[in-house]
């Protein structure tokens, strides 16, 4: 029987998992993306290209392998038709890849909901994409939502969209400045849709199974976002509306627990944060804005500039632990450079306690951290491929944070083009 592993981000999300899993995607069979929607970003640079990504997974690169949307995830298929049109533009093969029939589809009415209620929410808002992810999700489990199978049945679908249409104009009817597109348009609109993703659609979860129990084929799963913001274990109500862990992998995929093999965490050699939220190892200084100079923090989907800050350990052990990884891949090494002392939080502060763990008991935004100073370098070590090679002060920084977090860093990322990596075990 073939095995599956996972690929999960251990922050806030942008970790640099694109990168990650189009460096892993080779050895594997499928790649399948397990959930979230077009509010994930992925960058994939190689040959002196970058490609940008929101649904489609990082595996796609691979000529070799299947590519899956699975059913944990929320379509938006215009979006969908944009990236495939840009990937054969760029002479990118698109034969391998299905969307699962189960995913479910953004409306038009879930963008405009996302974005009116995070408006309406003042100091509150969670800071979304505006992308209609958390409002998609609403409606999948109230058990009113439109799924991707349904646009092999225009007859059926018309009527689903007629039904939810009335529904949806007296809930936005509740906002300001916020009204619906005729449903004439969205009916037309979602023919052509129909069109142009109904080859595309097939029962993944059964593929995906095939494959591992008959065929010994291998596959990667790919998460989106980061642990800390998961619906379940992330800091709430600052979080994404899917389950962005380890275990989610098996549910959005459709396959048993059994099946997972080894489960790799991605975690920056610094932190970011999109969005509102408690960030307590955040820099709201010269240094911060280094960092995101430096590591060109802003976000793939939205552009918007990334909070930065010191690695922070307590977080970074709790989800370890959290996804059960068997090694963590370190990125963006490099953007570290020229920075000394590096500050890292082993513990944070409350009133007048140490807290060495991340709880739920001790919100995040009452903590402080407690830092120890490391030595920094100022020799370049974008794109070193060899451990080596690097400065003794970057290895000791690896090395610490290693027995700090108590799990096994199994490779280090020092830029942005997939041969930038250095395999430690």
């Amino acid at each position: 029987m073939g095995k599956a592993t996972v690929a999960v981000g251990l922050q806030f999300g942008d970790e640099g998992k694109g990168k990650i899993i189009d460096c892993l995607s080779e050895e594997y069979d499928y790649v399948a993306r397990f959930y979230g929607g077009a509010n994930a970003g992925h960058t994939v640079s190689f040959d002196g290209k970058t490609f940008k990504l929101n649904l489609i997974p990082s595996g796609i690169f691979n000529p070799k392998a299947y590519n899956f949307l699975c059913s944990g995830m929320v379509i938006d298929p215009e979006k969908f038709t944009d990236e495939i049109i840009d990937l054969q533009k760029k002479n990118i093969s698109i034969e391998r890849l299905r969307i699962s029939a189960r995913a479910h589809i953004i409306m038009p009415w879930h963008k405009i909901i996302d974005a009116a209620k995070d408006a309406a929410l003042g100091k509150q808002a969670i800071g979304t994409t505006g992308r209609g992810i958390g409002p998609c999700y609403a409606d999948k489990a109230s058990r009113i939502g439109i799924r991707v199978g349904e646009l092999l049945d225009v007859k059926r679908l018309t009527e689903h969209i007629e039904w939810c249409y009335k529904l949806k104009e007296k809930e936005i009817s509740l906002f300001e400045n916020a009204k619906l597109p005729p449903l004439a348009q969205i009916i037309d609109d979602f023919k052509k849709h129909a069109c142009n993703l109904s080859s595309f659609i097939a029962d993944t979860e059964e593929k995906l199974r095939r494959a591992l129990k008959n065929d010994n084929k291998k596959i990667l799963l790919e998460g989106a976002q980061g642990a800390m913001i998961d619906i379940d274990n992330g800091t709430y109500p600052f979080v994404t509306s899917s389950s962005a862990t380890s275990a989610g992998a098996c549910v959005g995929a459709g396959l048993p627990p059994t099946a997972i093999d080894e489960i790799y965490g991605i975690a920056k050699a610094y932190i970011t944060r999109v969005g509102n939220g408690p960030f307590v190892t955040e820099l709201n200084d010269e240094i911060g804005e280094t960092l995101r100079k430096n590591g060109n923090e802003f976000g793939t989907t939205t552009g918007r500039p990334r909070r930065c800050g010191w690695f922070d350990v307590p977080l970074a052990r709790y989800t370890a632990e959290l996804n059960g990884v068997t090694g963590i891949i370190l990125t963006k090494l490099d953007v570290l450079t020229g920075i000394s002392p590096i500050k890292v939080a082993t513990a944070y502060r409350r009133e007048r306690m140490i807290l060495p763990v991340l709880s739920p008991m001790h919100p995040l935004e009452e903590c402080r951290p407690f830092y120890e100073e490391f030595e920094g370098w100022k020799e370049p070590i974008a794109n070193v491929d060899s451990w080596d090679k690097l400065p003794p002060q970057a290895q000791r920084y690896v090395e610490e944070l290693e027995k700090l977090i108590g799990f096994p860093i199994i490779a280090v990322a020092t830029g942005p083009d997939r041969k930038a990596i250095i395999e430690r075990r």
